[in-house]
C-alpha cells in the first residue's frame, strides 16, 4: 500500500504545522518513524539550514529525523544518499526553489528512491517548493508559466496561499485539464491524503479551485 501524502503550504517548521505533520509522524511509525529531510529545494543557498531546522522540529516532535543532502544532480545520485532515504518511513522535502528541486531529482537515483520508498508505504511530504514539484504540473514563480513536475500526484499546488491570490489561481485552473485539480494552501496548513481522503490540518484553509468556483476547507475538513 501506498504511504500518505502531505501538502503543506509553507513555512513550514514554524507552530501550527504540528497539527499536520503529528499525524505524519503517527503513520509513519510514531516514535519510531524515521524521518528523512531531503533540502534539495534549498541546494542554491541554505542545504544546511534547512536539513537541521527540519532536524531540530521533527526531533520536537517525537520522531527520529536525519538528512539526505540530494542538493545537486552528481549527489542525488550518490549511493550513501539513496541509502537513507531506502530507510526512511516519512520523507520530507522543505521549502526553496521549485523549479531547481525538479531539475535536480528528475530522473535521478534519488527520486527513483523517493518513489520506491512511497509505494511500500513510507510517507511523503512536500512543503512549499516541495508541495509543488510533487505534481504532474508546477507554477514556475520565476516565469509565470506551468513547467512538469515529478508527477507524484495529478495536483497542482499554490502555497501561502491567501484570499487575495483567488483571481490568480482562477486564471491558473483555466491552463489545466479536468484531470488535474488545482490546490491553494495556507502557510503553516497541510492537505494530507491518507490513502482514503484529503484533510485539512492547521491554523490556515485548503482552497480547491475549480472550473466553477472554489471549496476551502478548515482544519479537521475532509474531502476526496
Amino acid at each position: 500500500m501506498t504511504g500518505w501524502i502531505a501538502l503543506h503550504g509553507g513555512g513550514e517548521f514554524q507552530r501550527g504545522s504540528e497539527i499536520g505533520d503529528r499525524r505524519l509522524i503517527v503513520a509513519a511509525g510514531g516514535a519510531d518513524a524515521r524521518v528523512m529531510i531531503v533540502p534539495t529545494a534549498a541546494g542554491v543557498d541554505y542545504p544546511e539550514m534547512a536539513a537541521r531546522n527540519g532536524i531540530n522540529w521533527f526531533k520536537q516532535l517525537g520522531a527520529r529525523p536525519d538528512a539526505a543532502f540530494a542538493i545537486d544532480v552528481p549527489s542525488a545520485n550518490e549511493a550513501h544518499v539513496v541509502a537513507k532515504i531506502e530507510t526512511a518511513t516519512l520523507i520530507y522535502l522543505p521549502g526553496g526553489d521549485p523549479s531547481f528541486l525538479v531539475n535536480t531529482l528528475r530522473g535521478s537515483k534519488a527520486w527513483a528512491a523517493i518513489v520506491a520508498a512511497h509505494k511500500r508505504g513510507a510517507a511523503i511530504g512536500g512543503a512549499s517548493a516541495g508541495a509543488m514539484a510533487l505534481g504532474n504540473q508546477l507554477w514556475n514563480p520565476h516565469t509565470g508559466q506551468l513547467i512538469d513536475g515529478l508527477g507524484l500526484i495529478s495536483i497542482v499546488t499554490l502555497p501561502h496561499f491567501q484570499a487575495s491570490s483567488i483571481d490568480r489561481a482562477q486564471t491558473l485552473r483555466r491552463q489545466l485539464d479536468r484531470a488535474t485539480r488545482l490546490f491553494g494552501i495556507a502557510e503553516r496548513t497541510s492537505a494530507i491524503w491518507d490513502g482514503s481522503n484529503w484533510t485539512a490540518w492547521g491554523p490556515g484553509e485548503v482552497v480547491e479551485v475549480l472550473a466553477d468556483g472554489v471549496k476551502t476547507y478548515q482544519s479537521g475538513e475532509s474531502f476526496v
